[in-house]
């Protein structure tokens, strides 16, 4: 979508020609429009996958725009891989932020990061405003795998009267 785009564009700016910026977008469609806008940025690595609690192949349907979802009668086929498997099998020896708003599968991919999350201790922006359960189960989740994080929900997008946007973040 546009708006991972930009934020892709704003990450590698942050991580410097020494950092890397790993942009998971599992909708072949959405992905090629990301390979395009991230031309002559060394530092984005585009993944065609999605992220989860276990490698898997899931079933999604495009919703138009940067918008997609599982579903039972999805027909486009996707690799889900977990964040803790590509970062042991992309060798990275440090992970500084994750940053996810992926349509209600966030305790999911989280919990396919455990691992990652407990050696690194990276700085989160996770949203939690898919499911009304997530703004309970994903921070009791965060502080269960890292206890001394420091944890607060903020709305940082614009719409009046509803918490579209909202996120969790967290830091040491």
């Amino acid at each position: 979508s546009k708006d991972g785009y930009i934020n892709c564009l704003y990450f590698a700016k942050k991580a410097g020609k020494n950092g890397k910026v790993y942009a998971f977008e599992p909708i072949p469609r959405i992905y090629n429009e990301l390979l395009e806008d991230i031309k002559g940025y060394d530092n984005i690595v585009a993944v065609n996958k999605g992220v989860s609690d276990k490698k898997q192949i899931a079933y999604f349907e495009d919703l138009g725009g940067g918008g997609s979802r599982i579903a039972s009668n999805g027909t486009i086929e996707v690799e889900l891989t977990t964040i803790d498997d590509f970062v042991k099998e992309q060798g990275i020896e440090k992970v500084d932020f994750i940053k996810m708003d992926i349509e209600g599968a966030e305790l999911d991919a989280l919990k396919g990061a455990i691992n990652t999350i407990k050696t690194f201790k990276p700085k989160l922006a996770i949203c939690v405003y898919h499911k009304p359960e997530h703004f309970y189960e994903i921070p009791q989740f965060i502080k269960s795998i890292v206890p001394e994080y420091k944890i607060w929900l903020l709305n940082n997008e614009v719409w009046p009267g509803m918490w579209v946007g909202t996120k969790v973040f967290c830091r040491i």
